[in-house]
């Protein structure tokens, strides 16, 4: 990476004053850009890994706003995929 990439990731990344932990700065470009790669991994995802994701979208497509999408981004430290998988699990169980 060259020292400029560098220098703007970690003007993105905030530390946490209590638990140490790295967050990204929330703002409304990271998160705009954060949700389009979350519908990205999600659209690229097999059927099988998401059958609860699309049982809600046919039965409650209000719940999947991005609100709702956000909770598990941060869950995740915007790691999309991991938030992805997470999301995906939890509709899974929440149907069962």
């Amino acid at each position: 990476l060259h020292s400029t990439n560098l220098i703007s990731m970690a003007e993105k990344l905030v530390p946490d004053p209590i638990y140490g932990q790295i967050h990204p700065k929330e703002t409304p470009e990271v998160i705009e850009e954060k949700l389009k790669e979350l519908d990205d991994v999600v659209e690229k995802l097999l059927p099988k890994t998401k059958k609860g994701w699309e049982q809600a979208k046919q039965n409650c497509p209000e719940q999947l706003n991005d609100a709702f999408k956000l909770m598990f981004l941060r869950c995740e430290v915007f790691n999309t995929k991991l938030a992805a998988q997470r999301m995906m699990f939890y509709w899974d169980r929440r149907i069962e």
